[in-house]
């Protein structure tokens, strides 16, 4: 196949596989945690998982250059994280 694009090789179908299962396996997960806890505090603690990828982004790559960029982005995260807690709290036991 000289001078041809390939439509498919095989590293990068290994990582869209593994990827699209880990986010397969998340989503299940949510979905059983949300019947288990219920609607009002099962989903606000499945969407935390922004606040993992953000400082996946914010640690691994980069992102956010800047001490008052962070320092902004780090009290917000303490803020997500905080009001988690009071939710995983509030559940009757």
């Amino acid at each position: 196949l000289r001078g041809k694009a390939r439509l498919l090789d095989r590293e990068s179908a290994g990582a869209g596989l593994a990827a699209g299962s880990l986010w397969a396996l998340g989503n299940f997960a949510s979905v059983h945690a949300v019947a288990g806890l219920g609607q009002a505090v099962g989903f606000p603690l499945t969407q935390v998982c922004v606040l993992v990828s953000s400082l996946y982004g914010v640690c691994c790559f980069g992102e956010l250059p800047g001490h008052r960029a962070r320092g902004l982005f780090f009290t917000a995260a303490g803020v997500v994280l905080f009001g988690a807690v009071l939710l995983a709290g509030s559940r009757d036991g």
